[in-house]
């Protein structure tokens, strides 16, 4: 009787060592990003009660990394991985229940799951709390909480290198706060350094709005209207304002950017004069003026007095004042 529990114990063991190692190696296989490998590892250990594999599981699915992405099944194993007694997967779950994601859309379970995951220190739980704050999901609108928790958020390191896309969102968050005056002093010289942390192409576009439109200090090259605009453009922001804008800023006498100091024919001007026709071909007036007055000097091209004259008489048809012939 005795060597029969001693070889039951022995089996457990091996098969706990064994659940344990497929952990480690699948946990391995899934940070160097080789999830087909990774996938029946982990499986394995998530059967033998492993919740640090659940959880792993979960973002799985979650993302649809090396599977096919299936919320439900995600929910399960961020659930299961709270179950066994692993901490994290409540930012996780909040997220699937705010967007209703293989589930129900529930507000205050999101809130509750992200106040859980705050309370452990989990930074993108924080992000989330924050973003529920800031927009009144699950709970009263609060903006200078969500200013504040933010505020701290973008200068933790860890946050900022290992969490970028969510130090992206927070910095977008942060200078509409500094923008508009939420939870905060209206404040544009933040306002623009954070809109340009954001990377967003319209957030880029309103930082130079703002540099712009107040005539602002210089604040170094990253900061001045040509760089915001290029990146903005490079980025993909498609709008007609915008391409306009470009154009219009760079035709300024400004000590920044100017087409006196770039050069009538250069790369920049000719990319300028692209953005410039797709707004007047969108029926932009001022655009439409401005490129009549472009084919005349031969900025960005050659000189062509039939085009200035056929654009000039598109935008006198929209209102603007044109020369006179």
């Amino acid at each position: 009787m005795k060597k029969t529990i001693l070889c039951l114990l022995c089996l457990l063991w091996g098969m706990a060592a064994g659940a344990q190692e497929n952990l480690v190696r699948g946990k391995r296989y899934y940070e160097n990003r080789n999830y087909a490998a990774a996938l029946p590892l982990l499986q394995d250990a998530a059967k033998e009660g492993y919740g640090e594999a659940c959880y792993l599981l979960g973002r799985m699915y979650d993302f649809g990394l090396g599977v096919e992405q299936n919320y439900p099944i995600a929910l399960r194993m961020f659930q299961r991985g709270l179950e066994y007694g692993y901490e994290l997967g409540e930012s996780e779950l909040g997220g699937l229940y705010e967007w209703g994601d293989g589930c129900t859309a529930d507000a205050q379970k999101a809130f509750d799951y992200y106040q859980r995951s705050h309370a452990r220190g989990v930074l993108s739980g924080t992000f989330n709390l924050a973003r529920c704050y800031y927009y009144g999901k699950g709970v009263a609108e609060d903006n200078e909480k969500a200013f504040g928790m933010l505020h701290a958020l973008v200068r933790n390191d860890e946050f900022r290198f290992d969490l970028t896309g969510y130090y992206r969102l927070a910095c977008r968050i942060l200078g509409e706060c500094y923008h508009k005056g939420f939870g905060t002093e209206v404040n544009l010289k933040e306002a623009v350094c954070n809109y340009f942390y954001s990377k967003s192409p319209d957030c880029l576009y309103l930082a130079a709005r703002l540099v712009h439109d107040n005539r602002l200090p210089a604040m170094g090259y990253e900061y001045s209207i040509k760089n915001l605009m290029d990146e903005a453009m490079a980025g993909g922001l498609d709008d007609v304002q915008a391409c306009y804008d470009y154009a219009a800023w760079a035709s300024e006498a400004n000590p920044d950017w100017s087409l006196a100091g770039i050069g009538a024919e250069s790369r920049d001007a000719v990319a300028l004069f692209g953005y410039l026709s797709k707004a007047a071909e969108a029926g932009c007036g001022p655009a439409q003026k401005l490129l009549g007055d472009w084919y005349s000097q031969g900025r960005g091209t050659p000189v062509n007095r039939l085009k200035a004259k056929e654009w000039y008489a598109r935008a006198k048809a929209n209102g603007e004042q044109v020369p006179e012939e």
